[in-house]
């Protein structure tokens, strides 16, 4: 969780989370325990950047979870991938700065519009008998609409490195002056 970049995050690149705040986390967080591995959970983009992590960083991680992760960013059902092949993400950065968080939101949501946007509260009324599981549809919304905007740079180098050259799979990908190789990864995932 990266917070909320304001307008002075808009220059801040995947090598300045990854290599940077990610690794300084990891390597307080092992300082503090007395070990020399951990195991890291990444979820959706988090999981991508965590691949990344591990791939460069091999030696810090034992154990990798990923959950909604994708990896192939141009599988044929990939709507999301097929959309953002043609969208002049330079202009999008060089016009909005930091990427609003609701305009993600609104995007996955179009995505599924009827199942997202009407089906899933169409089933609630199914919940009001059940208050635990009523309350966790809340958090999960939530959860959900808690999209802080993404930092300008890294979002164009994500774009861009993943869904538009999709290098994490086809090879080519740097975060910094390295090279990004998912066979690095010697830990179980």
């Amino acid at each position: 969780d990266w917070g909320y970049p304001d307008a002075a995050d808009r220059y801040l690149t995947m090598d300045d989370y990854i290599n940077g705040s990610l690794d300084r986390c990891v390597d307080i967080v092992c300082a503090r325990n007395g070990i020399d591995k951990l195991n890291l959970l990444g979820i959706c983009q988090g999981g991508v950047f965590s691949l990344c992590y591990c791939a460069l960083h091999p030696e810090k991680v034992r154990n990798l979870v990923t959950m909604v992760t994708p990896v192939d960013f141009k599988t044929p059902d990939n709507m999301l991938s097929h959309w953002i092949q043609n969208i002049d993400v330079d202009l999008l950065v060089d016009t909005q700065g930091n990427i609003p968080g609701e305009m993600l939101n609104w995007t996955f949501l179009n995505l599924k519009p009827y199942q997202l946007m009407a089906q899933k509260y169409l089933g609630v009324v199914d919940l009001m008998d059940d208050p635990k599981a009523l309350k966790n549809f809340m958090r999960m919304e939530k959860w959900i609409f808690d999209s802080p905007d993404q930092a300008g740079e890294a979002f164009r180098q994500f774009i861009k490195d993943f869904y538009q050259d999709n290098r994490l799979v086809e090879g080519g990908l740097e975060i910094g002056d390295r090279r990004v190789d998912l066979k690095q990864i010697r830990c179980t995932v």
